[in-house]
This record gives structure tokens, C-alpha cells and sequence, in this order.
């Protein structure tokens, strides 16, 4: 609920009120993956769904999910998913392009 939010292991580690030593460790134990790459995976699943419904840019998805530019969201898009962002877009329609 909070993606969009900055995140840094430590503040994580705040939050969770242990060392972020610890809390990195014991969070990959529990998950298989770091914090912030699970952070990462969340934002791209979300981005994914906002993308799908057609109301909103790349760019503008990005911002709402927490990346601070559209090329991160680009590089974690190929990294978790194989594709760009853009082939998660619905397909446009002559409707659509006559804007």
C-alpha cells in the first residue's frame, strides 16, 4: 500500500524496529529475495495493473508507483517481466488515435 513511498533498507528496518543488518537477512531468509528487490518486484506487479487498464501513461505509472523515472521502471519491467512497460498497454483503437 505504501509503493509509491521512497523505501531504503534502512527505513525499512525502522519501521520494523530492528538493524537493517538484521532485518535484511532475516526478510531474504523469509522471502528468497533482498528487501528493496521485493520492494522492486512489488512496484512492477502494481505497474502492471495500472498499465493494463489503458488511463494511464508509462511515465505517469512510474511516478505512481514509486520509481522516480520511467527508465527504472523500464529496467525492472525487462528484469522481472521479459517486456517493456508499453507491451502491458491495451491495444489502440482508430478511436483512440484520432485524438
Amino acid at each position: 500500500g505504501h509503493l509509491h513511498e521512497t523505501h531504503t533498507l534502512t527505513s525499512l528496518a525502522a519501521r520494523a524496529g530492528i538493524s537493517p543488518n538484521y532485518f535484511g537477512q532475516s526478510f531474504k531468509a523469509a522471502e528468497g529475495v533482498p528487501p528493496m528487490t521485493y520492494v522492486y518486484d512489488q512496484r512492477v506487479i502494481r505497474a502492471r495493473g495500472l498499465l493494463r487498464t489503458g488511463k494511464h501513461t508509462a511515465a505517469e505509472v512510474a511516478q505512481m508507483v514509486g520509481f522516480t523515472e520511467q527508465s527504472q521502471l523500464d529496467y525492472h519491467f525487462r528484469r522481472i517481466l521479459s517486456n517493456a512497460p508499453r507491451d502491458y498497454l491495451p491495444p489502440r483503437t482508430k478511436r483512440d488515435n484520432s485524438r
